[in-house]
């Protein structure tokens, strides 16, 4: 009997994408309401906690989730799959006996911060986090990507519905309290899956096995996992060092631009890291599929950035308010970042196909430096907000643009240890 076809390429980024449009559409429709229930420096300070949130959501795994996929064994993956969930969960736990023996000492230590007492929600918000990324990677090695799309779809409902009704009842860090429930149904759903469906394949977790697995793929919490933490820190140094209006800015280009092409692109990566893996193990190199994607993304990407290089301010002014045109001046100016990033950041997973962490580590290095610097100067010389936004914005196209060309290189490489017809003789 001949083994069941697996879903084309197409129909798995296709299924992703429909639920990744359903899931933006629901935030973008929700945004001109918000824009009048929250102010500038309310997405100031929510952009600072998930900075911090997410920086610690990389470290709760050790990243380690990435090697889910690489496993040609199911029962290895699974070892790996609980492995990552007790690592994840026994961070989040101490952060959260760190967050109660402190007391009030903690939130007051944050209290002149942009983050302040939402400090006392860190822990929950990276056991989410963490914990959908990492069963996130074992539904990508299963293929489900529906449920996937669920997810996402239900978790953009709950973070929608609760903004607008905090925002009504002027709760305090709404946008905090929003995502979180909108964490909890995402991360619900997968865990509720994985638990009926996997329960057998969890049952077999091996410690020795996944202790062994973990010194194997040690390059990532070697490598990716600082990288990570570099990239997050680049990408919202922008919040740290200008003021918190301005930040705040920034921060909401980020949810209505660069948030939905980031779910388009994320959509697409999920999709790719399953295929290129599977490629470069079977047939010995997944250059076919690399080049097929990025003409797809580019054909994404150019009506956005001509959209917002031509009508941003305007555009900005009439959805969200006159009190928000400069948000679409901020747009306008990262425009060609945001485009260069939708094609480079998923098919940079090339990185991980070929096992080139360390060089992905130095790049990630050179971002964090290279970003600091650009905005640092600009701080010190004087320069208006906008004009540090276009050192910012110039900094990234050719950290994009480097990024792009070495996975293209990468994308090209033979697998040795690969039996298909790609595969070196």
């Amino acid at each position: 009997m001949s083994a069941p076809a697996r879903p084309s390429f197409l129909r798995n980024v296709m299924t992703m994408l429909t639920g990744t449009v359903v899931a933006q559409a629901i935030p973008m429709l929700a945004a001109p309401v918000l824009t009048r229930l929250y102010a500038p420096a309310d997405y100031g300070e929510y952009a600072a906690f998930m900075l911090v949130a997410t920086a610690l959501s990389a470290l709760a795994s050790a990243r380690l989730e990435l090697a889910i996929m690489l496993p040609e064994k199911e029962h290895e993956a699974a070892s790996l799959l609980v492995l990552c969930l007790l690592i994840a969960g026994g961070a989040s736990l101490v952060l959260f006996l760190v967050v109660l023996f402190a007391g009030d000492g903690l939130p007051e230590a944050f209290a002149g911060s942009k983050i302040g007492d939402a400090v006392r929600l860190l822990a929950p918000m990276i056991a989410l986090q963490s914990g959908f990324q990492v069963l996130n990677y074992w539904l990508l090695r299963k293929q489900r990507f529906r449920l996937l799309s669920i997810s996402r779809v239900f978790r953009a409902l709950a973070i929608a519905g609760a903004n607008i009704a905090f925002g009504l009842l002027l709760v305090p860090r709404g946008l905090v309290f929003s995502t979180l429930i909108g964490q909890t149904v995402a991360t619900g759903i997968l865990a509720g899956q994985v638990a009926y469906e996997d329960r057998v394949a969890l049952k077999g977790f091996d410690f020795k096995l996944a202790r062994r697995l973990a010194v194997l793929h040690r390059e990532f919490p070697l490598f990716s996992l600082p990288a990570e933490l570099l990239s997050t820190l680049a990408g919202q140094l922008p919040v740290m060092l200008l003021d918190k209006a301005t930040g705040g800015l920034f921060a909401f280009v980020q949810m209505v631009v660069n948030a939905p092409l980031s779910f388009v692109s994320g959509a697409v990566f999920d999709a790719f890291k399953e295929r290129a893996t599977r490629d470069y193990r079977e047939q010995g190199t997944f250059r076919p599929i690399f080049t097929k994607l990025a003409k797809t993304l580019v054909l994404l990407g150019i009506a956005p950035l001509l959209v917002l290089v031509l009508f941003g301010p305007p555009l900005f002014a009439l959805v969200f308010g006159e009190a928000w045109r400069m948000g679409g001046e901020v747009a306008r100016i990262l425009a060609a970042m945001y485009f260069l990033k939708l094609l480079a950041s998923p098919l940079s997973y090339a990185f991980n196909v070929v096992g080139r962490q360390r060089e992905d580590f130095i790049l990630h290095i050179w971002i964090a430096c290279s970003t600091f610097g650009v905005l640092w100067w600009g701080r010190t010389e004087g320069l208006a907000s906008l004009a540090m936004m276009g050192l910012y914005s110039v900094n990234y196209c050719v950290i994009y643009v480097i990024t792009f060309l070495r996975s293209y290189q990468f994308s090209g490489l033979r697998n040795p240890a690969a039996s298909g017809p790609g595969a070196s003789p």
